[in-house]
């Protein structure tokens, strides 16, 4: 069996740049780790559709590598992948797709406490089945604007419309406007339109109870059977373009820059459009990034120094340029409308990034000092591991936030962050919360003098005026916190 071995010190998103190299040095003092979880056994059973065993299938294993002990991702967004074979019990390790001899062939896949339930039953399973067919026509545009058009179909592997897919795909070619799968898996599958002519499939938009969710789009879910023949017809319309040139900061082009689109309700329904404080919040406390994107609402691609992204719904787009080592560029609300092109600029200087702890949870975010609004801000996870990447040179103040607006960020520490290297911070030894605590106390006649008010070890006692306050903390402390050599 491979033991799959969780990178807990790493908090997600380090592919959008967070350095690799020497382990940070700690600012000040010890660091406190949490303890790591030691590594897991992840087993696949693999079985026909009568739920006999198989041997000699090929199983197509992706990355089980997450950032945190309860995200089992199986597509990690670096493509990495490892083949095994079951023996003859038909066991093997981890897999979400698994071909038969005989071409018959399945996906599986399981999150979090589902994955613990399938270990403890014997293994995640997988049945393989005959392969179906899938086929349709694409209605709405004429034809000769199709001539370049592709259809790919996503093996869905989840009830969210916005799941993503085990990171299987198949693509086939329009001709004369129509499109055909000829051996698709039996399951679920979602359907893309690829068109540089900025074709897209009309889809409605998600709903939440009786309303319609303003910015959103409702994915096309097809189930193919096994052995049979699925038709669907696809209505397009015609989708908006975002284009654009990546430069380092000397004017030369990027190549190979991640360019992505993100179009979903900005509301924390949604986390992948939840907004606060001028940011999107990244979600430190679960399966994050291609573990939750769907291609549909998410689209990307890669720059040749120049990129675009067409097919595009109308509405407002959050776009991010991601280049490893140099700075995170997104953009939060860029317009798009139906048949028009928009072009954008992107320039990248070299940048650095924050690693650290920060206990508690709660939302934590970095700011240019005396910038409104937050660069990033994220959930933390329990154990308070961050790191913020794609990071200018320069100081920094990493900040408490509230998911209630109305209550003032908190800065806590000031960081200088240098190009090409990772800075260490412990939130909670360097910065100390700026926080006052006033009230009085009152029985039926008013106030009261000489009461004891008790804050966990610290006693008050309310004055002449019957008041109480404790002031615990200095205002946001200072750290020249060292960076990673």
């Amino acid at each position: 069996m491979v033991a799959v071995a969780f990178v807990v010190h790493l908090a997600a998103r380090d592919r959008l740049g967070a350095l690799p190299g020497p382990t940070p040095v700690v600012s000040s003092g010890a660091a406190d780790f949490p303890a790591a979880r030691p590594a897991l056994d992840l087993v696949v059973l693999v079985r026909d559709s009568d739920g006999a065993s198989l041997a000699g299938v090929t199983v197509g294993v992706l990355s089980t590598t997450g950032p945190f002990p309860e995200t089992y991702a199986l597509n990690d967004d670096r493509g990495v992948e490892r083949r095994a074979r079951t023996d003859a019990t038909g066991r093997a390790v981890l897999a979400a797709f698994a071909t038969a001899p005989d071409g018959r062939a399945g996906f599986a896949i399981a999150w979090s406490q589902d994955v613990e339930r399938s270990q403890q039953a014997g293994g995640l399973e997988v049945r393989v089945d005959a392969l179906g067919r899938l086929e349709g026509r694409l209605l709405g545009l004429p034809a000769a604007e199709l001539a370049r058009a592709r259809v790919r179909a996503h093996a869905l592997t989840g009830k969210n419309p916005h799941s993503t897919t085990d990171g299987r795909s198949f693509e086939t070619l329009v001709v004369d406007a129509a499109f055909v799968f000829e051996g698709l898996p039996a399951g679920r599958w979602t359907l893309e339109l690829v068109d540089p002519a900025g074709a897209r499939i009309d889809l409605p938009p998600l709903e939440l109870g009786d309303a319609e969710l303003e910015n959103s789009l409702d994915p096309l879910e097809v189930a193919v059977a096994a052995g049979e023949t699925t038709w669907v017809d696809l209505a397009l319309v015609r989708g908006g373009t975002l284009a654009g040139v990546v430069r380092t900061t000397e004017g030369e082009p990027i190549a190979g820059a991640l360019v992505r689109a993100t179009f979903a309700p900005r509301n924390s329904n949604y986390p992948d459009g939840y907004v606060l404080h001028g940011a999107n919040v990244w979600r430190f406390d679960s399966a994050r990034g291609t573990e939750s994107e769907h291609p549909i609402s998410h689209p990307r691609t890669r720059t040749d120094g120049r990129y675009e992204l067409t097919g595009l719904a109308p509405g407002a787009h959050r776009l991010e340029v991601v280049v490893p080592g140099r700075v995170y560029d997104r953009r939060e609300a860029v317009r798009v409308e139906a048949g028009t092109r928009t072009e954008l600029g992107h320039v990248l200087s070299l940048a650095g990034a924050i690693q650290g702890i920060a206990r508690g949870g709660g939302y934590l975010g970095v700011a240019r000092p005396g910038e409104e609004g937050a660069r990033m801000i994220a959930i933390l996870p329990g154990d308070g591991l961050f790191t913020f990447p794609g990071l200018e040179a320069g100081e920094w103040s990493v900040v408490r936030y509230h998911s209630d607006t109305r209550i003032r960020p908190v800065p806590v520490v000031t960081v200088t962050v240098e190009a090409g290297r990772t800075t260490w911070v412990d939130v909670d030894r360097e910065g100390t919360l700026p926080l006052r605590i006033a009230g009085r106390v009152l029985d039926a006649n008013g106030p009261v003098a000489g009461a004891r008010v008790r804050l966990s070890r610290v006693v008050h006692v309310t004055d002449a005026s019957r008041s109480s306050s404790r002031s615990p903390g200095r205002g946001g402390s200072r750290s020249r916190s060292r960076p990673a050599s």
